[in-house]
């Protein structure tokens, strides 16, 4: 569902991101991407007070997979025009959103993947759960929904093409989710609907993050601000790139300073 854009968040100020190893611009207003996500709330937390730095470099994250988060912040949709979104990008968004605490997102995810997996009925591809193994702790629904795939549409021949090239513990997982269907009454765990992704591996207030942390910061839920914190805002003024750009090819041509 997208989000009600009032004029109080659009007047709020815009905040410069740079995204990933080679700095992608991405300019974003303030007060959206503090309702959205606690980890920006938490990181701007004194930007009613203090005149804050309007760059934040994210140097580890994908300029295409934060896109997805922006059009969800802004539109309320992901990958839109896609029939299809990759695994791994599926994936790469999840993580993302739990990073910034985004656990509508997580969920809208795992509808997305739930989408995929019924209309084409395929498991997760390697590159995707090798993903998922290097970047999520051993309790996320991720995991689970990564092995579930496979348990359920994976074969003998697909095991012995792969086995040497995925890790243990996702195999081990995989045995033990076996292994735990076939103790429940005799019945196999099955997949057959959107519904059943919602119920199985949507995110809940007891997970953690990917570093074993909450998701969220304490007294996380994002609030908009109230007209006076507005009022009072000490943000500083950007500076257009264009200006920013020349600055810093004059500092680092070495020309000498007037006196």
């Amino acid at each position: 569902m997208a989000r009600v854009l009032s004029r109080t968040v659009l007047t709020s100020g815009i905040l410069n991101i740079a995204v990933g190893p080679d700095d992608t611009p991405f300019d974003v207003h303030i007060e959206l991407i503090c309702d959205c996500s606690p980890f920006f709330d938490n990181l701007l937390k004194h930007r009613f007070t203090e005149p804050q730095e309007k760059i934040l470099p994210l140097p580890d994250v994908d300029p295409d997979i934060f896109t997805e988060f922006l059009n969800w912040a802004y539109r309320g949709q992901i990958f839109e025009g896609m029939l299809s979104p990759k695994w791994i990008d599926l994936c790469r968004l999840w993580v993302l959103a739990d990073k910034l605490g985004a656990r509508e997102l997580q969920n809208l995810v795992v509808i997305q993947c739930g989408n995929k997996y019924i209309r084409f009925g395929n498991f997760v591809d390697k590159e995707a759960v090798e993903f998922v193994y290097n970047r999520t702790p051993v309790d996320s629904p991720l995991r689970r929904m990564v092995v579930d795939t496979w348990v359920l549409k994976s074969n003998p021949e697909v095991f012995a093409a792969v086995k040497g090239e995925m890790k243990a513990e996702f195999w081990e997982d995989c045995c033990l989710a076996l292994m735990k269907n076939a103790a429940i009454s005799g019945e196999r765990r099955t997949l057959q609907s959107t519904a059943d992704f919602k119920k199985l591996y949507s995110v809940v207030e007891s997970l953690r993050n990917v570093w074993g942390e909450r998701s969220h910061v304490p007294d996380d839920t994002p609030r908009p601000a109230t007209q006076e914190q507005m009022d009072n805002r000490k943000l500083r003024s950007p500076r257009p790139r264009s200006s920013r750009a020349s600055s810093e090819m004059r500092n680092s041509s070495g020309s000498p300073s007037n006196t």
